[in-house]
């Protein structure tokens, strides 16, 4: 299993959640990420999620467990038009 940890902010910088960020509307953002954890989950991506873990640099990290199986899958599958 591999698990990703990155801040709230940089994954909301990374799925363009600029303005909200910008408009300082973190309970906006963490609901929003949250939904998407959830339907990544749901579509198998990622196998569990935890947020606002105390991190070892940052103060809070979201840790993302990702499906590898899904992923390879992925790879392997034929490109189709």
């Amino acid at each position: 299993m591999y698990v990703l940890k990155r801040q709230m902010e940089a994954v909301a910088y990374a799925l363009r959640m600029d303005p909200l960020l910008d408009a300082r509307q973190e309970k906006r953002v963490r609901v929003r990420l949250n939904e998407l954890y959830e339907y990544g989950k749901r579509i198998g991506y990622l196998k569990d999620y935890e947020v606002d873990v105390q991190g070892a640099k940052y103060a809070k990290v979201d840790r993302l467990h990702q499906n590898i199986a899904k992923f390879k899958a992925m790879r392997k599958a034929p490109y189709q038009m």
